[in-house]
């Protein structure tokens, strides 16, 4: 009977986390990270990130007796596939928990409100933010982005301003003095000048979230896998890298061909 229970409880539990899966978006994010797998030296999925959503509910009304469709929010857990050009690690690093880790987002107003109310996020920052760059937005040019936009179907984008707010999400060490300027409370930080593993997102020249990484063992919310591993690097090999050599034989041969 007490293994009947137990495997009563692991099913309803496999099925809770299907149906998370599910919600969060993660068989999406898994297809596009294979697709960066093939091509590129890896691929990168985030999550489960917290955020809040608008949600539907029935509830009982206690007047007519009947059940009626209420909007409201909730928090979620979703996953994300991360492109490779917006992550960057330590030169040092050899995998995800290992330097620090930087991932640049491109948000946009809805974004930025769906972390208000969120824990760790600071909802006064997020409000100057948004005053600040939420109609004009807010774009931290990289000398690649244009060649990245041609790539991905998107010749034009340099051509307007853009409504979209560019984030940078740090993974790493901070001092706990700099915690405290950024607004964690000193209750949190018992040696300012210690080490701590936190959480720390930079918009513009505002810190919308200061946090430390909750996680037990300090792992960050990414996986990472690459076609090739590479010993001792964070970067692996893509598919087309492992080829070249028969890709260049294959061009020169029908090259001669057609000569």
């Amino acid at each position: 009977r007490m293994k009947e229970r137990a495997q009563a409880i692991a099913d309803r539990m496999g099925t809770k986390i299907e149906d998370q899966f599910e919600e969060g978006g993660w068989e999406k994010a898994m297809r596009e990270a294979i697709k960066d797998v093939i091509t590129y030296p890896a691929g990168i999925i985030k999550g489960p990130i917290v955020r809040k959503r608008k949600a539907i509910k029935w509830e009982l009304d206690e007047i007519t007796g009947k059940h009626r469709i209420v909007r409201s929010t909730e928090f979620v857990l979703e996953y994300e596939r991360r492109a490779p050009f917006d992550i960057y690690p330590s030169p040092s690093s050899t995998g995800i928990n290992d330097g620090d880790l930087f991932d640049r987002h491109r948000l946009r107003r809805s974004d930025l409100v769906a972390m208000k109310g969120v824990d760790g996020y600071d909802s006064a920052a997020i409000d100057l933010v948004l005053d600040e760059y939420g109609k004009g937005g807010l774009r931290e040019w990289l000398w690649r982005d244009q060649e990245r936009a041609t790539l991905e179907k998107r010749p034009n984008e340099w051509l307007g301003q853009g409504d979209t707010i560019d984030a940078l999400e740090m993974w790493g060490s901070v001092s706990g003095k700099l915690l405290i300027e950024w607004g964690m409370s000193p209750d949190q930080i018992t040696d300012p000048h210690a080490e701590y593993e936190a959480n720390v997102w930079l918009v513009g020249h505002y810190i919308i979230r200061a946090t430390l990484n909750d996680d037990p063992l300090g792992k960050r919310p990414y996986d990472k896998a690459s076609f090739e591993e590479n010993p001792g690097a964070f970067w692996g090999m893509g598919l087309p890298e492992i080829i070249r050599d028969l890709i260049d034989i294959c061009n020169a041969a029908a090259r001669s061909l057609i000569n």
